[in-house]
């Protein structure tokens, strides 16, 4: 009895602080009417200046003193508070602002047929009050905010945002939700496959099929347009883009270029003006080519199945030399690359291989003396079996005179990450080893007759222990 009493006491003593509280919270608005009325006002003057206003169809009153009492065009209010915005088809243009959301009381609002861009501010779920959002055939992009979820859970019942260019997926808290609606529209917009379940209330459509076969060329030179081959593609007519994504999850690259469709089986991806090379040293992402994946996306959302592509670097100049690679160990010495020249890496190109040239391997003859072969340009080199680089180098002249048969590479240990000079005595790191590509493991080191590695092998074996 005394619990249950203690019970009593304190769920009512509760039940009154929380009544005192929600009190509070709904007079406030009301205790301070002028401050109040002067936030919504400057909401409003936003509102005017963000949408065009001075070329509204109709902007009667507008700015001209308070918005309830001088009575704006297209407002209702209940006292000096206002509780609907409709202004449908009156040449709105540009983008609803953030600070509507210092409209507190608007149960209201809607916008539809007119020319609105951007995104549904998320800040309309301070609108605790709104029951009808009406955006139907406007410019609107991006996704559905969590902001509607958030009104559904006071009291909108009434959606209608049909007719615009919304894209990404509809969000899985409208599934089962036919009771909580009057009226739901999400029509014609550009939504991705799959729907959640029991949302045909919905009226939602989403892209279905649309998918690249092939594209005119593997490998694409920027400085030509690109035609695409696929199907279905009409449905992303005006909105769809081209992206390549490439790089590394440490240094990813993308490039997103204008789509221009043609008919619904080809379109035209614009790469000339959108995709830049910073330029050619060998590094990943500055080879002589680099490849993607190339995809149809939609605001940035990929609607296609990924095709890898080839996009040739335009910072390479072909068949010339860079003489401005040095050493990073404090040595003055300068490394010249020579960059293959433009048929060699179309070649290259269309084999895949951004690191065509199949560097030199240490031979060992019976007195354990280093020989080093020359590079040549293999496009099928393969990374897991040869060592592989993008470019041949040259060395200054008094190097070349201790490499056997003028060859000479740099070439990646693949345990330490450094590169050495192929050469007897000469070991550095350099900048260029980032340029090289190696995944084969390090092999067992071939053993003099003194049971020990030797030669120059010697040498880079004891430079690795010291690590």
């Amino acid at each position: 009895k005394v619990e249950t009493d203690d019970y009593i006491k304190f769920a009512d003593m509760f039940g009154r602080i929380f009544l005192f509280r929600l009190g509070i919270c709904f007079l406030s608005l009301w205790l301070c009417p002028s401050e109040q009325t002067s936030v919504e006002t400057a909401a409003l003057v936003e509102f005017y200046s963000s949408l065009e206003g001075q070329s509204w169809n109709n902007n009667d009153n507008w700015l001209s003193g308070e918005p309830c009492s001088n009575l704006w065009f297209g407002l209702n209010c209940s006292g000096d508070h206002v509780t609907k915005i409709v202004l449908p088809e009156n040449n709105l243009v540009g983008t609803v602002p953030n600070s509507i959301e210092n409209i507190p009381l608007l149960d209201t609002i809607n916008l539809s047929r007119n020319s609105i861009t951007g995104t549904i501010p998320q800040s309309i779920d301070k609108l605790r009050y709104l029951t009808t959002i009406l955006f139907k055939s406007n410019k609107i992009t991006g996704r559905i905010p969590n902001a509607i979820h958030t009104l559904m859970s006071f009291f909108l019942t009434v959606l209608d945002l049909s007719s615009n260019s919304l894209s990404g997926r509809v969000p899985s808290y409208f599934s089962g939700e036919e009771n909580q609606f009057q009226y739901c529209n999400l029509s014609s917009n550009y939504f991705i496959c799959p729907l959640p379940p029991d949302t045909a209330y919905t009226q939602a459509e989403c892209l279905s099929g649309v998918g690249v076969t092939n594209v005119d060329t593997n490998c694409i030179n920027i400085d030509r347009n690109v035609g695409i081959y696929g199907h279905n593609l009409s449905q992303v007519k005006d909105l769809g883009q081209c992206s390549f994504l490439g790089g590394s999850p440490e240094e990813p690259t993308e490039f997103h270029c204008p789509l221009r469709v043609i008919t619904d089986e080809f379109a035209v991806c614009e790469v000339e003006e959108c995709i830049h090379f910073t330029a050619c040293t060998g590094r990943p992402n500055e080879r002589l080519f680099e490849n993607f994946q190339f995809v149809i996306s939609l605001k940035y959302y990929p609607v296609s199945r990924p095709l890898t592509v080839s996009i040739l670097n335009n910072e390479c100049n072909h068949g010339s030399r860079q003489p401005s690679y040095r050493c990073d160990d404090g040595s003055s010495q300068i490394f010249p690359i020579e960059i293959p020249t433009y048929e060699y890496a179309v070649q290259a190109c269309n084999a895949g291989n951004p690191t065509p040239y199949r560097c030199p391997r240490v031979l060992w003859d019976v007195d354990s003396v280093g020989i080093v072969h020359e590079m040549v340009f293999d496009p099928f080199c393969d990374p897991y079996v040869d060592t592989c680089t993008w470019a041949p180098v040259s060395i200054p002249g008094e190097s070349q005179s201790s490499l056997e048969e003028g060859g000479y590479c740099l070439a990646p240990d693949s345990f330490t990450g450094e590169c050495g000079l192929l050469e007897t005595g000469s070991t550095a790191s350099c900048v260029l080893c980032t340029g090289y590509q190696t995944h084969e493991a390090r092999n067992e080191p071939s053993r003099g007759h003194d049971g020990g590695p030797s030669g120059l092998l010697a040498k880079l074996w004891s430079k690795l222990i010291s690590h």
